[in-house]
């Protein structure tokens, strides 16, 4: 038998073993992190084991919050920053979209405090996207990762099984809408009811050409503009979208395309990962432009319009600060950039990367590469030019207006008029 001592001492070395086994980890620092990579987005594999070869380089734990960008998660990161209680690192939109981010007072401007300590960081970028992310006050606030592009997916072996010719030009366009209407194939898959985005940004760039479309609606409603949510409104009225548009978003079109239920899908090269299986009979297409249209076909919407954001707060604290620069530094890697281009088959934003070595991308991925450096012209989605508010207002009027319950005009008139409030507010 044991002796009292030796049952005390005995119970004593268990005790201390289950709670070292059971007692949480000590960090030295803890970050906050929110990113685009989150749920289906196709990079998502490779920016978690960006992040887990971060945690096994350094004494640190992220708590990452990815989340697939929508409305809500906007509305969330926004009001975050509202309320002071932003992520020490965030990947969100560059373009007009910052302005909640921005005007908040919690980011770090690499032009003024980052890029002059470090200077590598600055230097790794390609010319145009790091540009692209300037504010209004000539700062960049948030370093560009991939770019992206947008175009007509194509379900090309139903064009060729059914005998129609891709629709290359207008005529063909309206061709492959009555035909495939015909074989009881959806011509255009769209969620016109929740997001109808891709569709509104086609069709105001093929109407009003890319001037017009990049005027905005601070100096009135362009007619372009008018013209581009009433072809909207004629292509529904040729039941070019799903019987149920109104009710979708974007997962079910996606889906529908995936089971050759569609034939076009108006959508960026995020959504590429998620049919992989059809890639070897896909191809990517510009819009094709109406006769009355002031577009040139060959203009595309592209650009690098999302950025990591650097908290006020993380970058002053004596702990977080170097910390998350070591962050930034790792996630805008060559090596974690190329692993990113190679799943979500954008654009690079960072020097060094050919995608014609990165073996992962398909033809079609490829082929979408090509649609943005070949371009005739290179706009930002819509978006890009007006207030959130101001768009919210004109994505939820789509519905309204191709059921004839509101004009184009209506709905753009009360988007500018929330445009207008949105920006004495910034003043």
């Amino acid at each position: 038998m044991l002796s009292s001592f030796k049952k005390t001492g005995l119970i004593l070395i268990v005790s201390v073993l289950f709670l070292t086994l059971t007692a949480p980890v000590s960090y030295a620092v803890d970050l906050e992190v929110f990113t685009m990579f989150g749920g289906a987005d196709p990079a998502s594999g490779a920016y978690q084991d960006a992040i887990s070869e971060f945690e096994s380089m350094y004494d640190v734990d992220i708590n990452d919050d990815s989340s697939t960008m929508d409305d809500s998660v906007k509305v969330r990161i926004e009001n975050a920053f509202q309320a002071n209680n932003e992520p020490d690192l965030t990947m969100y939109f560059t373009d007009e979209q910052a302005s909640p981010i921005i005007n908040s007072n919690n980011v770090v401007s690499y032009t003024e405090e980052i890029f002059p300590e470090y200077p590598e960081l600055k230097d790794r970028y390609l010319e145009d996207p790091l540009e692209q992310q300037c504010w209004k006050d000539d700062h960049i606030y948030g370093i560009p990762v991939t770019g992206f592009y947008e175009g007509l997916i194509i379900n090309e072996d139903l064009f060729e099984e059914h005998d129609i010719p891709l629709p290359t030009n207008w005529g063909n366009f309206i061709t492959a809408i009555e035909r495939f209407n015909e074989e009881d194939i959806v011509p255009i898959g769209a969620g016109l009811g929740r997001v109808p985005h891709y569709i509104i940004e086609h069709a105001i760039l093929v109407m009003a050409g890319a001037e017009q479309h990049n005027a905005g609606l601070k100096d009135g409603v362009p007619q372009g503009w008018i013209d581009g949510l009433n072809l909207i409104k004629e292509l529904y009225e040729m039941n070019a979208f799903p019987v149920d548009t109104l009710n979708m978003g974007w997962e079910q079109p996606r889906e529908m395309f995936r089971r050759k239920e569609v034939a076009m899908l108006p959508e960026g090269n995020w959504a590429l990962g998620a049919l992989s299986e059809n890639y070897d009979t896909m191809t990517i297409l510009p819009m094709p432009v109406p006769p009355e249209g002031r577009g040139e076909y060959g203009s595309i919407i592209a650009g690098f319009t999302s950025g990591f954001y650097i908290s006020k707060d993380a970058y002053q604290d004596e702990k977080k600060g170097e910390m998350v620069i070591k962050l930034v530094k790792h996630l805008t890697s060559k090596e974690v950039m190329a692993d990113i281009v190679e799943a979500n088959a954008g654009l690079p934003s960072v020097k060094g990367i050919n995608v014609n070595d990165l073996e992962g991308l398909s033809v079609v991925e490829r082929e979408g590469v090509d649609l943005a450096n070949l371009a005739s012209s290179i706009v930002l989605p819509t978006d890009a030019k007006i207030s959130r508010p101001a768009f919210q207002e004109i994505v939820d009027g789509v519905a309204y207006i191709v059921e004839g319950e509101k004009t184009a005009e209506e709905v753009l008139e009360s988007a500018r008029e929330i445009e207008m409030e949105a920006r004495r507010g910034e003043e």
